[in-house]
């Protein structure tokens, strides 16, 4: 079974220029923002003609390969891409009905379904490169009232910042990783 390549969303009006200032056909070379460098290179590791799939959210996608590390080179013209589907529809939205108890309780459960949504949103930030880290130990009567959340019925548990570092002020980005053993921390319940 063939490995799936690794994707990169590129906004269709990105596409579209770079289509604009280049060959029509395949061969189209679109330079690659900073936090898009950052992923391809840093997160996924790619090297130069390691290839990818490009996608636009819009049901398309087209072959790549990373012609330098800020430079991608499709290898279908614009208007041929590997697949075209439909975007699905309609929009599916999630809801969660809870039922009628202690409103203590309620929140505590909903306070342990948080840290479920947390952990996904910890994957998906890592997955597009963008550095994120969970927080307790703040003051969530003070967050609840800059944020204006009693007003809404709401409470804070958790803080997820999000965002990019400065790897020229980061001084621990050079710095090698150190790892506990597995066995270290893991234990195995035959």
């Amino acid at each position: 079974m063939a490995r799936e390549l690794r994707r990169l969303l590129i906004p269709p009006a990105r596409l579209e220029a770079a289509a604009r200032n280049g060959p029509e056909r395949a061969g189209i070379t679109l330079a690659l923002e900073p936090g898009e460098v950052h992923y391809l290179g840093r997160v996924l590791r790619l090297r130069h003609g390691d290839r990818l799939d490009v996608i636009h959210g819009e049901g398309a996608r087209w072959t790549a390969s990373l012609a330098s590390p800020a430079l991608l080179q499709l290898e279908q013209p614009l208007d041929q891409p590997l697949e075209r589907a439909d975007p699905p529809s309609p929009a599916i939205t999630l809801a969660m009905a809870v039922p009628k108890r202690d409103a203590e309780l309620n929140f505590q459960h909903a306070a342990r379904q948080a840290y479920v949504a947390l952990g996904t949103a910890l994957i998906a930030a890592a997955m597009e490169g963008v550095d994120s880290t969970p927080m307790e130990g703040f003051d969530p009567a003070a967050a609840d009232e800059i944020l204006g959340l009693r007003e809404l019925g709401l409470r804070s548990v958790v803080l997820l910042p999000l965002g990019y570092r400065k790897e020229e002020g980061d001084w621990l980005v050079n710095l090698k990783k150190v790892r506990r053993p597995l066995e270290d921390f893991v234990t195995l319940i035959d």
